[in-house]
Order: C-alpha cells, then sequence, then structure tokens
C-alpha cells in the first residue's frame, strides 16, 4: 500500500510527518529519496516538531548522522545523510548496521541507495520526495518489507 500527499506549504508536513509517525512501532528504519532541495530535511525539521525533540534538527550532510531525543521518551531518532559516502563498505565499518537493529531507535537515512543492501535485510518504509514546481511537492509513502520482491 503506498500513501501520496501534495504539499505546497512547510506547515503542510506537519501532516505528513504525523502520517509517518503512525507507522511507529511497525518500522524502526525509513529510507528518505528526492534530489537535492526536494524537502528531506524540511521533513525532519516537522517530525522533529511534532515530536518535540529536544535539539534543533538539522541536515546531517557534513557530520553523517544526528542524534535527536524524543521529548518524555526513552525512544531516539538517528538522522543519517549518506550523500558523502562512497560505497557499502564505508557504512560497514562505520558500524550502520548495529543503528538498524538497535532497540529504542527510529532511523532516518537520507541518500539511502548506497546502504541498499544493508536495507534489504529488514523491513523499512521508503519516502519519496518529488519536486512539481518550486514550492509543491508530492510525497509517496510505501512499506518495504525484507525478501518480498
Amino acid at each position: 500500500m503506498q500513501q501520496n500527499f501534495i504539499v505546497s506549504k512547510v506547515e503542510d508536513l506537519d501532516q505528513v510527518a504525523q502520517t509517518v509517525t503512525e507507522y511507529f512501532g511497525e518500522f524502526e528504519v525509513y529510507a528518505l529519496e528526492g534530489e537535492m532541495g526536494s524537502g528531506k530535511t524540511t521533513f525532519m525539521r516537522a517530525l522533529g516538531r511534532i515530536l518535540n525533540v529536544n535539539e534543533e534538527v538539522n541536515s546531517p550532510t557534513y557530520s553523517l548522522v544526528n542524534e535527536y531525543t524524543i521529548d518524555n521518551s526513552i525512544m531516539r531518532i538517528f538522522h543519517f545523510d549518506l550523500f558523502r559516502l562512497n560505497n557499502v563498505e564505508d557504512l560497514i565499518e562505520l558500524g550502520f548496521e548495529e543503528y538498524l537493529h538497535a532497540p529504542d531507535v527510529y532511523v532516518f537515512i537520507e541518500w539511502w541507495q548506497i546502504a541498499k543492501p544493508l536495507l534489504e535485510k529488514v523491513d523499512y518504509v521508503h519516502i519519496l520526495f518529488e519536486k512539481i514546481d518550486e514550492y509543491t511537492r508530492k510525497i509517496c509513502i510505501q512499506k518495504i518489507y525484507a525478501g518480498v520482491c
């Protein structure tokens, strides 16, 4: 099943973020896909806003990963940006697989394609951001199950 949203204002992302939280519990891993400027990090800010995260949500492009604490919860969010990595071996050396299986975490991954061999072993949610025009985005959310074609 796929859910589709058309958003034209930043505030519209709150509804998308709220929908994504409805997958929490069933899914811990989220793959964010879209060209630069399509709204991936802006979506993460909306998610942080509705979850009352304690830290400022920023792009982890240079740090590779940012950690956020969900207010009044033991749950944490790890927000990865894999744009600068060259291969899956780099991810393995960083201990990326441990994040995928860690308790009490949700993992959100921008530029996830380099991690595809590792994600094929876990259930995850794929979130595709498509630019329609300067302000409008189509966002498609789809469940992906390990081992299912």
